[in-house]
C-alpha cells in the first residue's frame, strides 16, 4: 500500500460492518447509530452523496500536519448559495456571459476561514464539478473571469489522450466543419471541472452548464479537509470518444493560509492518457499582476515583460525550488500574494500571463507531473499528486510556498485487492418494478453482493444513474448508459489508416437522457472484471445475476459473506517485533472473500490480508509487525521507535474496528539514521589560463540510512555562484560537477559544500572570439543595411582585432577594433552598413562567422498594391514578397496588418499563396490570405472571410459573421505542424468563400468554407502578417502569389 493511500479519518459506526449481517435494531440501537453519523457530518450537511468509505483508502493522512492556530477556524458551508455572493465579480470576460448563468449553476460548497481579528476572513468556492472557482477575501477575487463559465480558468485535475488527438487532427482534416464546438465531436481533453461548451461559443443560445458529474464527497472537520469524486467530461459536448475518468480531489487546510490540494485519477476506459495537466489553474492579472517564482537557490525573481503564457511560459524542474506565484506588488513583504507549491518532482511547470486585465485577466499556473511518452496511464490504473496552494502577504505566502514544496509529489497509485475496504449492497425493488441496489442498509434483509469502496486496480466504478425528474433509474458499470445516443457518419475513407478506430462510432449526449432529461450519477462502488480474476471465481458472483443491465455483464462482485473477528493474541519477538494473529470464520452460507486489516491507532495501515473461506470455514490470519512500521521521522530526520504503548486494531475496515491489543516499547530505537552527505576532495586543475573555462567535480555519498536531496552550494573566493540540487540512496554516490572562468590573475579558492581547494589563474594574450551576428535581413536596393557583430577578448590584457565584412565572401570593409579585457571576457561591438545596388540574395558575415542571408528587394509593383495600418514594412525581390509585422492583430475590433493584394477583382475567383517562412518565436505571429470588399478599410469593410498560418492555433479559417467589418468567428481546422513552405487558397464561387490548404501547390486539401452574404461582386485579395501585441518586428516571407478570375458572377 502506497504512503499516499493511508488514512487518519475517524468515522464512529458501531454496529455497522460491511459483510455482517444486521439483525433488527433496539430503539437504543437505532438512537446509538442516529447519535453516531451526526457526529461525522457538519450540522448543514444536506448532501446524500456524503460518504467517507469511498476515501479511506485514497488519501493519505499520516503526514499530521499542523492544525490551524488557534486564532483561526476553517468550517465548511453546503447550504443554498449565499445572497452575500456578489455576482459583478463574475461579469468580466467580454461575452458577459453572467446574463446567462448563475453561480448558482456551479455552487456546490464553500470552505470558510475567519480568525479572531477579522482581518483574514476568506472563502474558497468548490465547484459542483470538483473544480476550485472561487477565492474570495480581502484582495476581491483571485480566480479570473471565464472564457466557458467555471470550467477552464479554474483550480483542476485535466487528462489529456494522444490517441483521441489522432483521430480528431484525421477528423478535421477530412471534415473541417467538425473543428467548431456547435458540432463537436468530443475533445483529447478531458477536464476535471465540466463540459466547456455545451452549445458552442459562437451560439447565441443560452448556457446550459454540465460540470463532472458529482459521485460522493466527504467533509472532515477533524482534518479541515474536504473530498469529492468527480466523473471527468470530455470539454466539448456531444462526444465521440467514451472517456472514463475518475477524479478524486480533496482540499484540505492546514493553518497559515495553506490549503493542501491532493488529486487521483483513475482510468476505468479504454483509452490510454497522457499529458497531465494537474493542476491547471491559474488567478486573476488584475489582482496579482506581479509573476514571481523561485530559483535553486531558495532566492526568487520576479516576472519580466516576455513572461506570456505560451512556449515561453514553461519552466523545467531544474529552473525552480518548487514553488511560484503571484503578488500585488514586487518586493513588498506585506502586499497580497498567492502561492503554488508544485515541487521538485514534475517535469515541468507553466507560469505566464493570457491576456493581462481586459477579458481573460488571467496568470496561467498550471504543472505536468510527467506522464507522456512510456509513462501513460493505461486502463487500469491511477495515480496520485499533490500540490499547494496558499495566499496571505508576500511575506507568508513564499515562506509557505517553500517550506510546502518539499511535500508536494506525485507517483503511481494502484491498490490491490487486498488493501480494499468492501461495502455490501442491498436489492431494492422500485415503484416501477426496476430492481436497483443500495448502501443504505436493509434492516432484516441478506446483501445481494459486497463492492470495492476504492478504484483498486482494474477495478470498474458501479453507478446508479437516474433520469430527472422522472426517476428512472439503472445500475450499470456503463457511465453512458441512460444517456442520449445517434450514429456518427465515419468521415474517413476506407483506405484511411484510422477509418477502422471510427466505424461503428457513437455520438453521446452525456448531459441528457434520449427523452431529453437531465441525468444524475451516483457511485455504488467497484466490482472486477472477470478476466483479471480467476478462472474458479471463487468470493465472487456475476453480477449480472443480481442486475441484468447494459454494462454488467462480465463484471463480479464480491460475494455477500458475513465473517466473526475473534481471538486476537499479540506476541513480542526479539528486535522490536511483534506477532498478532486472530481468527476469522465465515458465517455465511456460501464462499466468500474476508478482509482482514491491521491498523495502528491512528488508522495508520500495517497490512491487509484476502482470506477465501467456504461457508462455515475459520482461520486464523497472523501478521508481522515490525519497528519500521512502528516509526516515526523526528525532528532530527531520523526514522525512530519511541518508547511507550501501540494499540493495535483489527476489522475488515479502519471504520469496523472489531478488535484491539497493545505493544509496549521500553525504549527509544533508531530504525533508519537520517539522510547524512559527505563531500569528496575537488577534482580540478592547479593552474587555468585567465577567461579559460575549466571544471570542478566532487562526490557527494549519503553516510545516513535514508535517501535524501541535499542542495551543493558552488563558491568562488567565498561568493555563492551556482547551487545544484542532488539525490542520493543511502549508501551510494552521485557526481557534481561545476563550471566557471576567472579573469584575475592569482591564486583563487572554489569551494563545493565544505570542501575547498585552490587555483593558480595565468596571463593569457589577447585572445578575440567574434559572436552575435546580427543583420537587416531584408532591404530595399540602394539603400543601407546594417550589420553589427560582438568582439570578445578572452585574454588578460586589452588588444586590437582587424573585424572585415564579407559579402558572398569577398572582403568589403575592414574596422581595427580595440577590445577591453575583462572577467569571462571584455566585448566590443562593430558595426557597418553597406548599401546593395540591385535586388537579389546575399550572403554577409563579419570576421569568422557563419553568414547571415540578406534579402535585397523594392517596392511593390504592379498589378500588386501594399496597405497598413500598423507599422509593418512590405517590399518583393523578383516573385517573393516579404512583411515585416509590427504590433497588429486580425480579430474582433482589432483589424490591423500588413497586406500586399490584387484591387477589385471581379466575379468568382481563385487567390494562391507560398508561405516560405514565418518567425514562430512569437506564438501570435500570423500570416495568410485575406479577402474583403475593401482591404484598405480595416474595420470597416465587410464581405471579409481569411485563411491563416499561427504558431499557437496552427491552422485557422476565419469570417466576419455580423458583417460589421471585423472577424470574429474562428474555425481551428487543423493541428497540423507548420512545416514550410505551406501553400495557401482562397476560392469564390458565388457568395460562398472556400479555404484550403496543400504542402506542394498540386494536392489541395479543404479545410473550411463560408457564405459571405456581404461579398461585393468586386473585392480585394491578397496576402498579409501580424504579430499580435509584441512590439519587436517579425518577418513572414511569401511567394508564388497569383489570382485568377472569372471577371463575372
Amino acid at each position: 500500500m502506497s504512503e499516499f493511500g493511508t488514512s487518519n479519518r475517524v468515522r464512529l459506526r458501531p454496529f455497522l460492518r460491511p459483510g455482517l449481517l444486521i439483525p433488527k435494531p433496539s430503539a437504543w440501537l437505532l438512537c446509538l447509530i442516529h447519535t453516531a453519523l451526526s457526529l461525522s457530518a457538519p450540522a448543514n450537511e444536506k448532501d446524500s452523496k456524503m460518504d467517507s468509505s469511498f476515501f479511506d483508502g485514497v488519501f493519505s493522512g499520516a503526514a499530521h500536519l499542523p492544525e490551524p492556530a488557534g486564532t483561526e477556524a476553517f468550517a465548511l458551508y453546503n447550504g443554498p448559495l449565499p445572497a452575500d455572493r456578489d455576482p459583478a465579480f463574475w461579469t468580466l470576460y467580454e461575452k458577459d456571459w453572467y446574463q446567462y448563468v448563475s453561480e448558482k449553476d456551479v455552487f456546490n460548497v464553500l470552505l470558510r476561514h475567519s480568525d479572531d481579528a477579522g482581518k483574514k476572513n476568506w472563502e474558497i468556492g468548490i465547484g459542483a464539478g470538483g473544480q476550485l472557482y472561487s477565492w474570495r477575501g480581502p484582495w476581491g477575487e483571485a480566480i479570473p473571469p471565464q472564457a466557458a463559465p467555471w470550467m477552464d480558468e479554474v483550480w483542476q485535475a485535466t487528462m489529456h489522450c494522444p490517441d483521441v488527438q489522432r483521430l480528431l487532427e484525421a477528423i478535421y482534416e477530412h471534415d473541417p466543419a467538425q473543428s467548431n464546438a456547435t458540432n463537436s465531436v468530443g475533445q483529447g481533453f478531458v477536464h476535471g471541472s465540466g463540459c466547456s461548451n455545451k452549445y458552442g461559443a459562437a451560439s447565441d443560445e443560452p448556457y446550459e452548464m454540465f460540470f463532472c458529474p458529482k459521485l460522493a464527497s466527504w467533509y472532515d472537520d477533524t482534518d479541515h479537509s474536504y473530498a469529492i469524486i468527480n466523473w471527468g467530461q470530455s470539454s466539448t459536448q456531444p462526444t465521440i470518444f467514451p472517456h472514463k475518468i475518475l477524479y478524486y480531489s480533496r482540499y484540505r487546510y492546514l493553518g497559515d493560509g495553506v490549503l493542501e490540494v491532493s488529486n487521483v485519477i483513475y482510468n476505468f476506459g479504454d483509452f490510454e492518457y497522457g499529458y497531465n495537466g494537474t493542476p491547471w489553474g491559474g488567478v486573476r492579472h488584475s489582482t496579482y499582476p506581479n509573476i514571481f517564482w523561485s530559483n535553486i537557490d531558495g532566492s526568487y525573481t520576479f516576472n519580466n515583460s516576455h513572461r506570456q503564457f505560451g512556449g515561453g511560459s514553461y519552466l523545467t524542474v531544474d529552473q525552480t525550488d518548487g514553488w511560484l506565484g503571484a503578488a500585488a506588488a514586487k518586493d513588498d513583504p506585506n502586499s497580497q500574494a498567492f502561492g503554488f507549491a508544485h515541487g521538485t518532482r514534475v517535469a515541468s511547470v507553466c507560469v505566464g500571463t493570457a491576456g493581462a486585465g481586459g477579458a481573460r485577466d488571467y496568470i496561467v499556473m498550471a504543472s505536468n507531473p510527467g506522464l507522456g511518452g512510456d509513462s501513460n496511464l493505461a486502463k487500469g490504473e491511477s495515480f496520485w499528486n499533490r500540490y499547494y496552494l496558499m495566499v496571505g502577504t508576500f511575506a507568508d505566502v513564499s515562506r509557505n510556498a517553500a517550506k510546502y514544496a518539499a511535500k508536494a509529489g506525485w507517483g503511481d497509485l494502484n491498490q490491490p485487492e487486498q488493501d480494499a475496504t468492501s461495502q455490501a449492497l442491498y436489492r431494492t425493488v422500485l415503484a416501477d418494478g426496476t430492481v436497483s441496489l443500495t448502501r443504505e442498509v436493509q434492516i432484516q434483509a441478506q446483501p445481494a453482493c459486497r463492492v470495492y469502496n476504492e478504484p483498486v486496480r482494474h477495478a470498474v466504478p458501479l453507478f446508479v444513474i437516474s433520469e430527472q425528474p422522472t426517476g428512472r433509474t439503472l445500475v450499470s458499470t456503463d457511465p453512458y448508459a441512460l444517456s442520449r445516443t445517434e450514429p456518427y457518419a465515419n468521415p474517413l475513407p476506407a483506405e484511411h489508416e484510422s477509418h477502422a478506430d471510427l466505424e461503428g462510432a457513437i455520438k453521446r449526449y452525456t448531459y441528457e437522457s434520449d427523452a431529453r432529461k437531465k441525468l444524475d450519477w451516483d457511485l455504488l462502488g467497484f466490482v472486477m472484471p472477470a478476466a483479471h480474476i480467476s478462472a474458479d471465481r471463487a468470493g465472487y458472483v456475476d453480477l449480472a445475476s443480481i442486475v441484468d443491465t447494459p454494462g454488467n455483464r462480465g463484471m463480479l462482485a464480491l460475494a455477500p459473506g458475513a465473517f466473526s473477528y475473534s481471538d486476537l493474541v499479540v506476541t513480542q519477538q526479539v528486535d522490536l517485533r511483534f506477532t498478532v494473529q486472530a481468527a476469522v470464520q465465515n458465517l455465511g452460507p456460501t464462499a466468500a472473500l474476508a478482509i482482514v486489516k491491521l491498523y495502528l491507532a491512528d488508522r495508520k495501515l500495517l497490512e491487509s490480508r484476502q482470506l477465501q473461506l467456504a461457508a462455515g470455514e475459520r482461520q486464523t490470519v497472523a501478521f508481522a509487525v515490525t519497528a519500521e512500521q512502528l516509526s516515526v521521522v523526528n525532528a532530527e530526520g531520523d526514522r525512530v521507535v519511541e518508547p511507550g504503548t501501540f494499540t493495535v486494531i483489527l476489522g475488515p475496515s479502519s471504520q469496523d474496528i472489531l478488535l484491539q491489543s497493545e505493544l509496549q516499547v521500553a525504549k527509544r530505537t533508531v530504525v533508519r539514521r537520517r539522510p547524512q552527505f559527505q563531500v569528496s576532495p575537488l577534482k580540478m586543475p592547479a593552474k587555468v589560463a585567465a577567461n579559460k573555462t575549466f571544471s570542478v567535480r566532487a562526490t557527494v555519498t549519503n553516510t545516513g540510512e535514508r535517501a535524501g536531496t541535499t542542495k551543493v552550494a558552488f563558491l568562488v573566493d567565498g561568493e555563492p555562484t551556482e547551487t545544484k540540487r542532488i539525490q542520493v540512496q543511502p549508501g551510494k554516490t552521485e557526481t557534481v560537477e561545476f563550471r566557471t572562468h576567472r579573469f584575475e590573475i592569482g591564486d583563487h579558492t572554489v569551494q563545493v559544500g565544505d570542501q575547498a581547494a585552490s587555483v593558480q589563474i595565468t596571463a593569457r594574450p589577447p585572445t578575440f572570439a567574434f559572436r552575435e551576428l546580427e543583420a537587416d535581413a531584408f532591404g530595399y536596393a540602394g539603400q543601407a543595411v546594417r550589420a553589427s557583430a560582438t568582439i570578445t577578448n578572452l585574454g588578460s590584457t586589452t588588444g586590437t582585432v582587424a573585424a572585415t565584412l564579407q559579402i558572398d565572401g569577398t572582403v568589403v570593409a575592414t574596422k581595427d577594433i580595440r577590445v577591453p579585457a575583462g572577467l569571462g571576457g571584455a566585448t566590443a561591438v562593430v558595426r557597418f552598413s553597406h548599401r546593395f545596388a540591385k535586388s537579389g540574395e546575399y550572403k554577409l558575415t563579419i570576421g569568422d562567422l557563419a553568414p547571415a542571408t540578406v534579402l535585397i528587394g523594392e517596392p511593390i509593383k504592379a498589378p500588386n498594391l501594399a496597405f497598413t495600418n500598423t507599422k509593418a514594412g512590405m517590399f518583393q525581390a523578383d516573385d517573393r514578397f516579404i512583411i515585416r509585422a509590427n504590433q497588429s492583430d486580425t480579430w474582433k475590433h482589432r483589424d490591423a496588418y500588413g497586406a500586399i493584394f490584387r484591387e477589385q477583382v471581379t466575379g468568382d475567383f481563385e487567390a494562391v499563396v507560398r508561405v516560405d517562412s514565418l518567425e514562430l518565436s512569437n506564438p501570435d505571429v500570423k500570416a495568410g490570405l485575406m479577402v474583403r470588399n475593401d482591404i484598405t478599410k480595416p474595420g470597416v469593410s465587410p464581405g471579409y472571410v481569411s485563411i491563416l498560418l499561427s504558431p499557437k492555433w496552427r491552422y485557422m479559417f476565419l469570417w466576419d459573421s455580423d458583417q460589421n467589418g471585423s472577424v470574429d468567428s474562428i474555425r481551428e481546422v487543423a493541428q497540423k505542424e507548420l512545416t514550410f513552405p505551406i501553400w495557401l487558397k482562397l476560392e469564390k464561387r458565388g457568395k460562398r468563400i472556400f479555404g484550403s490548404r496543400s504542402d506542394d501547390g498540386t494536392t489541395w486539401i479543404q479545410m473550411a468554407s463560408h457564405k459571405v452574404l456581404a461579398a461585393a461582386n468586386t473585392q480585394d485579395v491578397g496576402f498579409f502578417a501580424t504579430s499580435g501585441d509584441d512590439d519587436t518586428p517579425y518577418w513572414a516571407t511569401f511567394s508564388n502569389f497569383d489570382v485568377s478570375s472569372s471577371g463575372e458572377h
